[in-house]
């Protein structure tokens, strides 16, 4: 009988901790995970500003933000579950696209585009949210699973701290000309940092 943990549940590869240190480059996403989600509120006025729109028109595009985000729930699951040991290389692909979409809405110049762009970002998220639970639980299960409950906490915690900060940031770039670009960068930033810990299964 096969357990999670052995043959084609455990992405062999992604089992580095503690050895190699697999945990800090995911554990570093966390944070970013809840300053993206969070980030567009405080920039609204910033985006309704550079699509010559309201507030309130900025509605379709974090609905669909949403819809986009809830079709994706269980599909990212099972894309973990068929392809495991291809974890790492589709979260480094994701967190490109995500860093990519991000940079493109200081683009957008209406909220039609605006909308297309978040829709991408709302289908890409939850591989990103649900890849990183699945890689940890696996890892964790396999070499410390006394240790599994408090590390899905503290991880579950640092999505809360991004969370914290997106409003500070946001009214930071509100203040300044550059506006939501500030932002976006941030994202880049991150999303670019976090690929350092996945380059060596990228080059595999």
């Amino acid at each position: 009988m096969q357990r999670i943990g052995e043959s084609r549940w455990r992405p062999l590869e992604l089992c580095w901790w503690p050895d190699q240190a697999a945990l800090p480059a995911k554990g570093k996403e966390y944070p970013g995970l809840g300053y993206k989600r969070s980030i567009v509120g405080p920039t609204a006025t910033i985006l309704a500003e550079q699509t010559h729109s309201t507030e309130a028109d900025l509605a379709p595009m974090l609905g669909m933000g949403g819809i986009c985000t809830l079709l994706t729930g269980l599909p990212s699951g099972w894309i973990f579950d068929f392809m495991p040991r291809q974890g790492n290389r589709l979260v480094a692909a994701t967190l490109l696209v995500e860093a990519a979409a991000y940079t493109l809405m200081t683009l957008c110049t209406s909220v039609l585009e605006l909308t297309v762009v978040y829709a991408v970002i709302g289908l890409v998220f939850n591989v990103v949210s649900t890849g990183l639970n699945v890689m940890v639980i696996w890892e964790f299960t396999t070499h410390a699973p006394q240790h599994l409950p408090l590390v899905l906490n503290l991880l579950s915690a640092s999505f809360g701290l991004g969370g914290i900060i997106a409003p500070q940031l946001g009214w930071v770039a509100a203040e300044e000309r550059w506006g939501v670009l500030l932002p976006a960068l941030l994202v880049l930033f991150a999303n670019v940092s976090i690929e350092l810990g996945y380059a060596g299964e990228l080059l595999r």
